[in-house]
């Protein structure tokens, strides 16, 4: 902190044609201003400020006007080139014609701030590069995806032609045939299955894909439950392996409110696993039940079950778990499941152990028809 006085009298002031102050000579300075200013008290006292700290400028005139004129106390910020230093200088007036200015060396301070502004204007111009580029990222990313998305629609689109005229053609040759060729209705019946599968395949594939581009749009409709159950196990008779069984149930409220096409594909996935991972003449439990506005879907089968730990990546794509072995299956199946349950406001859960089965869970709001 330093101290210095400077005068207004007559002798001690510089004025311009106008009455304005231009310059102030010393008074007094303690021994700090001396430090600051780079010089002696005798070399000071009775010199113009101008002299040492620079000609005054428009901030200097304002302030001088407000301490002997307003009498009030001003606080600014002043640099002096002569001596190339920073100050927070406080100037009020003590007596009639006198300022006394308390001067607070913020050189480093304002080096500080000087050096962080350059710093931020740095991280500020990393920032909107980095932006730029994560910007430009994302949009070759949309334009892949956007490009992926096409590619899978028309491929899935284009196989099907080919898939049917194999399907309806193996059918044909089955009638031809007759039953009467064992050998012949048996490779039909693994062209139908390898068509089947390759289809399922595709479904998948269109299915996931509208779903991540948020093109699945869910249709409310009241149907009747019993009839839903019926249909499914109709649909799954030609998969099902040798003597098993599918007890089916529904309690509660038959008439459901839900989108048909969604409820299906989640209902036949969770079935369709159960027989795929179920062994010849196992039972496979369906059950629904419509109680509290929440409809209810449970799957229970006795087959290969699921490893305790691989159960937290169940839903993430593409993944099969190590006991699966040779059974066919994109590892798709029960992601989509997922999203649809979560797009129809419910949940899904299930408990599973090895070689003792799994039992999936659904559980969907039902709001009053």
């Amino acid at each position: 902190m330093s101290l210095t006085l400077l005068n207004e009298n007559r002798n001690n002031i510089i004025k311009d044609d106008e009455g304005n102050v231009i310059d102030l000579r010393y008074l007094e300075v303690n021994s700090r201003a001396e430090e600051m200013l780079g010089k002696k008290s005798h070399e000071l006292v009775g010199r113009l400020r101008g002299e040492v700290e620079g000609p005054f400028d428009e901030q200097t005139r304002d302030v001088i006007d407000r301490v002997l004129n307003k009498n009030k106390q001003v606080t600014t910020e002043r640099y002096i080139p002569t001596i190339d230093r920073w100050f927070q200088i406080s100037s009020y007036s003590p007596l009639p014609n006198q300022i006394a200015t308390l001067s607070l060396d913020i050189t480093e301070r304002k080096r500080a701030q000087d050096e962080l502004q350059k710093l931020n204007e740095e991280l500020e111009t990393r920032v909107e590069d980095k932006t730029r580029e994560l910007q430009e990222s994302v949009q070759r990313e949309k334009e892949l995806n956007e490009l992926k998305s096409r590619f899978v629609s028309m491929a899935s689109h284009e196989f099907r032609t080919p898939l049917s005229v194999v399907l309806s053609s193996a059918s044909l040759i089955g009638q031809y045939v007759g039953d009467n060729n064992e050998r012949v209705s048996k490779h039909l019946s693994k062209v139908k299955s390898a068509v089947g599968n390759l289809t399922n395949i595709l479904n998948d594939f269109l299915s996931l894909d509208k779903l991540e581009q948020g093109k699945v749009e869910i249709e409310w409709e009241a149907f009747d439950m019993a009839e839903f159950i019926n249909d499914m196990l109709e649909e799954t008779l030609s998969i099902r392996k040798k003597g098993q069984q599918i007890n089916a149930s529904h309690s509660g409220n038959k008439w459901i409110k839900s989108d048909h096409k969604t409820l299906r594909y989640i209902a036949v996935n969770l079935i369709s696993n159960a027989i795929k991972y179920s062994e010849e003449h196992a039972v496979i439990n369906l059950a629904s039940i419509v109680e509290d506005n929440q409809l209810t879907i449970s799957v229970q089968d006795q087959g290969i079950g699921i490893p305790a730990e691989e159960q937290k990546y169940l839903f993430e794509k593409f993944f099969r778990a190590k006991n699966t072995g040779a059974i066919q299956g994109t590892g798709l199946g029960l992601t989509i499941v997922k999203r649809y349950v979560e797009l129809l406001g419910g949940t899904i859960a299930f408990v599973s152990e090895v070689n003792k089965g799994t039992t999936f869970t659904i559980l969907l709001p039902q709001s009053s028809l």
